[in-house]
């Protein structure tokens, strides 16, 4: 929301000596005209039990109140009092509008607005007229959203993240798995501060950045940043490159007030921050900025001069010698007279998120998206109700795939404190037309210990060179984006090795697509890293003779064929962990039948039991034994679309073997882990069954066919949930094909 002390009052309060024994009252006027609102309200309220009709006493405590975020509701009793009674004030009537406005009670707002717009009226103030009228347009603009509410779901993300005082400024990594974001209250460095960076215990806490992770489908207390980027100053998120390395944040001090710096991550620490230059950063208010996916263009917020008003939003090239283009203002499609603030590019969409009091807002700062197309913006559309609300909702980022964002808000209702953090879950309308990219993931390592690496990203037919990136010396991670459509070589090479490289084919992929690519260096794993897979062939129930081949799921490649012992019908393979293979018998005169075995999560020496049985009378496999598969999943994860290459491709090869079928029908049955309680894995099984559904359906599957989808949550485990490796297992949705 607003300061809405922004607007003055207009009229001087009578001095009661009564009051003024301890300069209470002096005390309680001065910290409200500083806007300093939490160390006037308990002077106000000491003041109040003396006389709780006093008009000033009333209307300072609602204004306190009203910009006391998760204490709101409680300003109306007293806006109330001070509103309706013979001796108020015009200014009153604006204030319980404002009041009324973020309760969302429509009806009483325009009438407290049109009231204070009839005082005010009558004394020719012209300021004040516009400024009311312009409250009444977000109050229309509101109720116009409300009464078209969209299906997005906003969903707080707990008081493990969220606290009674300020959480804002969210930023993901590009797994989801870490949220890092602006933290104001108990424990930061630089405490209680005033105005001029003094102590004070009637001062604000001091902005600092905090750091999450998600194990477990749960997040970790949150925790600084570390010293190298907090100081008793106040430090504020702004943006994060996709790979998490590089951090750019808001910093103030007495040299270089209101600029924009950041920080690179090795994976261990973070770096000394640097101070982004000239012209980025100016003599002016540089706040918030985000980064392309490629790292060469920056957007941010200033107030210099030369925009339409307030902060605006500016955006600037990275030249070839690593300085800047002189900033560009993004122009009236996005900037207005008001303020815009927390720009957020979300790449692969080309899409600008950003906040504004301006365009049609509900009231306070909403998130409003614009398309950008060759460096021109679409005009702002606003996200509406319930991404926005009528107070505060400042700031917004959105995960590579699109499907979720994260947000910071002051709404009233379903928080812990001022500002909090919540997920939300995008609805189809501004889920963006996806663009035709793919994040391309993957970790280098020699004998199994992350190297660093100089990766090179070519065009396969033109040999230009796309990008060259470095992997993280640390943890042996890298991320980089790719246009879709097209065939790239990827050569990674660490310092003294020879060179490896891969082909990426991307030319069938549509839309969003996570691909990951790994390179492992250096001697053959030990035994302690490969999984041992062993079992029996049963022909006619008696044990016999089959070619068992093994291709794995992500390569397409055969990496191992054995014979099954025709005596005993036993058959042994190792493999390598941290894979997922394919593995067919076949005997002669009899079908092929196809297994998937999931060792990804094999850490160490495992073994796993695989039989095959072969027979044409009444035990001969049915068709969905033949036929079926087991797509698996991540953990909490229901994606299947931008997320599960290797769930995507089984699925394209059961489609493909059933369109050769005359009558058949489908049944899907969803599974979970034990992690969680019974109704959430209940739904996240039944979720897990629609993502394979609409799979399905958008490939080629009449609807007609799957005539049964049963989620079953974590009540028919596969494999034992005391370890991750079987817990793996049991995140699966299992499909069955039934010949008529």
């Amino acid at each position: 929301m607003k300061k809405i002390a922004g607007l003055l009052l207009s009229i001087l309060f009578a001095i009661t000596a009564g009051y003024t024994k301890d300069n209470t009252l002096d005390d309680a006027r001065s910290f409200f005209d500083a806007e300093n609102y939490k160390a006037a309200l308990p002077l106000y309220l000491e003041l109040y039990k003396e006389d709780s009709t006093d008009i000033e006493f009333n209307l300072s405590i609602g204004i306190c109140y009203l910009n006391a975020s998760f204490h709101r509701a409680k300003s109306l009793a007293y806006l109330e009092d001070a509103a309706f009674t013979p001796d108020s004030v015009p200014e009153a009537y604006y204030y319980l509008g404002r009041a009324y406005h973020i309760a969302n009670d429509f009806t009483a707002a325009r009438e407290a607005y049109i009231t204070f717009e009839r005082l005010i009226g009558e004394k020719g103030n012209e300021e004040l007229l516009k400024e009311i009228d312009r409250e009444i347009e977000t109050l229309e603009n509101a109720i116009h959203f409300f009464n078209n509410k969209g299906s997005e779901k906003v969903v707080n993300l707990g008081n493990t993240i969220n606290s009674k005082y300020s959480e804002y400024s969210p930023l993901i990594s590009e797994d989801q798995k870490t949220i890092i974001f602006t933290y104001v209250g108990e424990g930061c460095k630089g405490g209680k501060r005033n105005y001029y960076g003094q102590v004070d215990s009637n001062g604000f806490y001091m902005e600092d950045i905090y750091i999450s992770t998600l194990n477990d489908n749960t997040w970790s207390k949150p925790q600084s940043i570390g010293d190298e980027i907090n100081t008793e100053l106040p430090e504020a998120t702004t943006g994060l490159t996709p790979d998490g390395k590089t951090l750019f944040f808001y910093k103030s001090d007495s040299k270089s007030p209101d600029d924009i710096w950041m920080s690179t991550f090795d994976g261990s620490s973070w770096s000394t921050p640097e101070q982004l230059p000239s012209p980025i950063n100016t003599k002016y208010f540089e706040a918030h900025a985000c980064i392309s996916n490629d790292g060469n263009t920056i957007y941010f917020s200033s107030d210099r001069p030369g925009g339409f008003g307030g902060k605006d939003i500016y955006v600037s090239q990275k030249k070839d010698d690593g300085g800047w283009t002189n900033p560009k203002n993004l122009g009236k499609s996005i900037n207005t007279q008001y303020d815009e603030e927390g720009p957020f590019m979300h790449s692969p969409t080309n899409t600008l998120y950003f906040s504004s009091y301006g365009h049609n807002s509900m009231g306070g700062l909403d998130i409003f998206k614009s398309k950008g197309k060759n460096g021109v913006f679409e005009k702002a559309e606003n996200m509406g109700f319930p991404v926005n609300t009528t107070d505060d909702d400042p700031y917004f980022v959105l995960s590579q795939d699109g499907e979720i964002g994260y947000l910071s808000s002051e709404r009233v209702r379903h928080c812990y404190g001022q500002q909090d953090l919540y997920k939300v879950y995008m609805n189809k309308i501004h889920k963006e037309d996806t663009a035709q990219i793919a994040i391309l993931k993957g970790k280098i390592s020699i004998d199994g210990a992350p190297i660093e690496a100089t990766i090179t990203i070519k065009d396969n037919v033109t040999s230009e060179i796309i990008a060259t990136i470095k992997s993280n010396p640390k943890t042996g991670k890298y991320v980089v984006s790719l246009p879709s459509g097209k065939t790239y070589e990827l050569i990674a090479k660490p310092q003294g090795k020879e060179e490896q490289s891969k082909t990426i084919n991307l030319e069938s992929k549509k839309g969003f697509n996570l691909v990951t690519s790994n390179f492992e260096f250096g001697e053959k794993k030990e035994e302690g890293e490969l999984s041992i897979v062993k079992g029996n062939v049963l022909i006619e129930n008696k044990p016999g003779k089959a070619d068992i081949t093994v291709v794995d799921e992500e390569t397409s490649k055969m990496i191992a064929k054995e014979t099954s012992d025709e005596t005993d019908g036993s058959y042994v393979l190792s493999l390598f962990s941290g894979n997922s293979y394919k593995i067919t018998a076949e005997a002669k005169g009899y079908e092929k039948t196809e297994k998937i075995i999931d060792i990804a999560n094999d850490d160490n020496f495992n073994l796993h039991v695989l039989n095959f049985s072969f027979n044409k009378n009444k035990n001969k496999p049915s068709v969905s034994e033949q036929l079926g598969v087991v797509v698996f999943f991540d953990f909490d994860a229901s994606d299947l679309e931008y997320d599960n290459e290797k769930g995507k491709r089984r699925l394209d090869d059961l489609i493909q073997k059933i369109k050769t079928l005359d009558q058949f029908s489908i049944e899907l049955f969803g599974h979970t882990d034990s992690k969680g309680n019974a109704a959430y894995n209940k739904t996240l099984s039944e979720n897990r069954i629609k993502a394979v559904r609409e799979y399905m359906l958008a490939n080629g599957v009449d609807e007609a066919n799957i005539l049964k989808s049963v989620g079953y949550g974590s009540s028919v485990p596969k494999a034992n949930n005391d370890t991750e490796a079987g817990r793996a297992l049991n995140r699966r949705v299992e499909v069955k094909i039934i010949k008529e």
